[in-house]
């Protein structure tokens, strides 16, 4: 929210609804978000997100990752042919997760 959001609502909808005459100015509107409501004045910055999946450090921690998880393979009950989890069960036992 803006100052001049603020001020906008305000003059336009809260005051005329009370049936008050007046109006606030946006430095008004700035004071009250400040020290009224907490917000503070902070400068929006949109971030850039660069795609590294090809650079080599990434390479090198995903097929780390990749064999990390490989070993637990056996421990998950999953169906590729009917995509069905409900019927199958591990081939291995859960209590040996190494």
């Amino acid at each position: 929210m803006t100052p001049w959001d603020l001020c906008q609502h305000i003059n336009g909808v809260l005051l005329p609804a009370l049936g008050v005459k007046a109006t606030i100015s946006k430095s008004t509107a700035q004071q009250w978000l400040k020290f009224r409501l907490g917000y503070e004045c902070k400068e929006a910055k949109k971030e850039v997100y660069i795609d590294g999946h090809k650079h080599p450090d990434v390479i090198k921690e995903r097929e780390a990752f990749i064999e990390q998880i490989d070993k637990y393979e056996g421990y998950v009950a999953y169906d590729l042919q009917h995509d069905n989890t409900d019927q199958c069960s591990p081939t291995k036992p859960y209590g040996n997760l190494q």
